[in-house]
């Protein structure tokens, strides 16, 4: 049996300073991984913004024919008024008819505004929605830890010194480098899954 001698003092430090620096590489967070996003891009390019488009034109065209036939009946009372003596009861009941008919036509346009309004507020919310999920999701596949919108890129707009400065104030982002840049595969990424219709 050979005889033990005791460890150095230096080779136990050594020893423990190796097994820390082992055990903090093992236990040292990895650097985040940071991406941006151009929201005005994938917002515009995505095959949902484009389908909401189409529902909103045709929503559009639809209220445009029943507002032309609104106005084709306020016409009509109109011409069958011309028609009566002034101050007779028929003449009376047909401009009773050409109010009504233009109190329905000016309910219905202001009834489409509000209508097409509130649906356009509502699309671009579940737009919206629909593209921060999908960046959770393609960030969860691709190893990506923090997705930022690069606020950036969009143009100064002209104005009061009070504009600017507001402008200035609501920007968050400084600088980025291009590289972090995934709209385009994000675009990618939800046009797979929701092709175009």
């Amino acid at each position: 049996m050979k005889p033990r001698f005791p460890a150095s003092p230096l080779a136990t430090a050594l020893v423990a300073a190796v097994a820390l620096l082992c055990g903090a590489a093992v236990l040292a967070p990895r650097p985040a991984v940071v991406a941006t996003v151009n929201l005005e891009k994938v917002f515009n390019t995505i095959n949902l913004q484009a389908t909401r488009e189409a529902q909103l034109k045709g929503m559009v065209e639809r209220m445009k024919a029943r507002e032309a036939e609104l106005e084709n009946a306020v016409k009509e009372v109109e011409s069958e008024l011309d028609s009566f003596e002034a101050g007779s009861k028929s003449a009376i009941e047909a401009q009773n008819r050409v109010q009504a008919a233009v109190g329905e036509f000016r309910a219905f346009v202001q009834f489409s505004r509000l209508k097409l309004e509130a649906e356009e507020a509502k699309f671009m919310r579940e737009t919206y929605l629909a593209i921060r999920e999908a960046a959770g999701r393609y960030a969860a596949e691709n190893g990506i830890d923090l997705v930022l919108l690069d606020d950036s890129i969009p143009e100064f707009q002209s104005g009061t010194a009070d504009r600017t400065v507001q402008q200035i104030s609501n920007r968050r982002v400084l600088f980025v480098n291009g590289s972090l840049d995934i709209s385009d595969a994000l675009i990618a990424f939800m046009n797979a899954a929701e092709p175009k219709s």
